[in-house]
């Protein structure tokens, strides 16, 4: 639901122009501690420049395109192969992601105090977006999911797609 908050909260910043909403400090949940509150609380943009910087730290070396992970908003799409977690590729979350991106982008365009932060995603956006086109789409059909076996970028496996052979 990471996309979701983003978009929720670049939404909110568009409708209101309210930037301060970026200033009000918001504690994380703790795995390890049943998912209760942490003593420690961040500001909301912190909050999104590390959800920023772990779309960034988890992309498919060689490219622009967020790995699969632990899945998408359906939590019974989870792989049993953990490298398919880290080797996959939804064409479902990417969309959901640069949507998140582009609004979000837009919401604090102008603000100078996120000018930097701005350069940074409308980066990646155009990156992604590159390399979803790039990839993900075959024969003019988006694939449901992309596979890099052995993070090999020069060979992608189309799964959920008119040429899949394996699905």
């Amino acid at each position: 639901m990471v996309n979701n908050n983003r978009k929720a909260i670049a939404d909110y910043i568009t409708t209101t122009g309210d930037l301060s909403i970026l200033d009000q400090s918001v504690p994380y949940t703790s795995i390890e501690d049943s998912f209760e509150f942490t003593e420690e609380s961040y500001t909301l943009f912190a909050h999104i420049e590390r959800q920023v910087k772990h779309i960034i730290d988890n992309l498919i070396p060689g490219t622009h395109l967020s790995c699969y992970g632990d899945g998408d908003w359906d939590d019974t799409l989870q792989p049993a192969n953990q490298a398919l977690r880290e080797n996959m590729v939804s064409g479902w979350t990417i969309p959901l992601t640069l949507q998140a991106m582009k609004t979000l982008s837009s919401a604090l365009n102008g603000a100078e105090a996120y000018a930097g932060f701005v350069a940074q995603i409308q980066d990646l956006t155009e990156k992604m977006e590159a390399d979803y086109n790039r990839f993900l789409i075959k024969d003019g059909v988006i694939a449901g999911f992309i596979h890099f076996p052995d993070k090999d970028v020069d060979q992608v496996e189309y799964l959920l797609h008119p040429s899949d052979k394996k699905t």
